[in-house]
């Protein structure tokens, strides 16, 4: 009989009813997790947005795929979760972007370690899926852009006693293209949020090094009321060496949604944003040994419309803005950066 055990745990019969059952239970999620409601099988978004730029200045133009964003994610355990996104056509190009798992300590309090979006800012932590115009701000994608590999807690109570969320963070100095280097410092981030009734006030700290160290400080405070919002945003850049002064960025807009019943089209919204920076060094040095302008002093006002159609959990915006810029009289625009066009049509699933 003992010899039989090892023929009867291979046999066929058992191993085809041992595969229906492993099947039976992965898509049984409520069984594996009737006492702590865990959902095993992850959930799956994503967003594609596609343009056409045309600039007014010469006529140029192109065609782009700005994002095919996915993500999954979902909750493994009542108090571990996790999320991994990546770009599979950032401009042409793959980009891979958070991978991170949360432990909640308890319902107020978690800690999150891997890859993700440092916390500091506003604006730059917007998905590509909640832009409100195709083109970020200057202060979202110039001036604060960062993901980092590092640890953060945070601090978020029930939110209709007390809407505040506080985030804190160490990062590793180096960009998230490269988890090999060794530093003697980490770079650090922290904000917090309070959301009273329809208003929302934002401030943070954030502290880097590249080549040299950089200071950042963030102040926000947003509004919205029936269908109105409004937000204004200020980003500080104080530099460690001489080369440039402090860097300031503003990032200030209005939106205006309706409902409406044109065919398959049930929403509509209007927009106007007005952005601004000055002269700005992503903390590179020059032969001399003093900060380089990596990007120069500009401003924009950028208008804009678009039309949603929605159908479940599926939302389709088709969107047209306007692009002005303003610079400096000894300052030449580049291509890429001057008054221009966009059409766009995202999808978000």
């Amino acid at each position: 009989m003992v010899f039989l055990l090892p023929v009867f745990f291979h046999s066929p019969i058992l191993m085809k009813l041992q595969s229906i059952l492993t099947a039976f239970l992965l898509f049984s999620p409520t069984l594996l997790s009737a006492k702590d409601s865990v959902n095993l099988i992850p959930e799956i978004h994503g967003v594609i947005r596609t343009r056409l730029e045309v600039e007014t200045d010469g006529w140029v133009n192109r065609f782009q795929v700005r994002n095919a964003r996915l993500n999954v994610g979902g909750k493994v355990a009542p108090v571990i979760s996790y999320f991994v996104q990546f770009d599979a056509c950032d401009r042409g190009k793959m980009t891979f972007l958070d991978a991170w798992g949360r432990f909640d300590i308890t319902k107020s309090v978690y800690i999150q370690g891997g890859q993700f979006r440092q916390p500091f800012g506003v604006d730059n932590f917007r998905l590509p899926g909640g832009y409100y115009f195709p083109n970020r701000s200057f202060l979202g994608k110039i001036i604060n852009n960062y993901r980092g590999v590092g640890v953060k807690a945070g601090w978020m109570p029930d939110q209709s006693k007390l809407p505040l969320d506080i985030q804190a963070g160490f990062f590793n100095q180096s960009a998230i293209g490269d988890h090999n280097v060794w530093a003697k410092t980490m770079a650090f981030a922290g904000k917090i949020t309070w959301k009273p009734r329809n208003m929302m006030f934002s401030t943070g700290y954030q502290t880097m090094k590249r080549t040299t160290h950089m200071q950042y400080f963030d102040a926000t405070i947003g509004w919205g009321n029936r269908g109105w919002y409004a937000e204004a945003e200020y980003m500080g850049v104080i530099y460690s060496r001489d080369g440039i002064p402090t860097c300031h960025t503003w990032n200030s807009f209005v939106v205006k949604n309706f409902n409406v019943n044109w065919g398959i089209f049930k929403k509509t919204a209007l927009m106007a944003r007005y952005d601004g920076m000055t002269n700005y060094s992503n903390g590179t040095l020059n032969q001399d040994g003093l900060l380089s302008v990596t990007e120069p002093r500009r401003q924009r006002a950028t208008f804009g419309g678009q039309i949603t159609y929605t159908y479940k959990k599926v939302h389709a915006d088709l969107q047209l803005n306007y692009e002005k810029f303003f610079y400096p009289s000894n300052v030449e625009a580049v291509v890429g950066n001057r008054d221009k066009i966009v059409a766009e049509l995202i999808i978000k699933f």
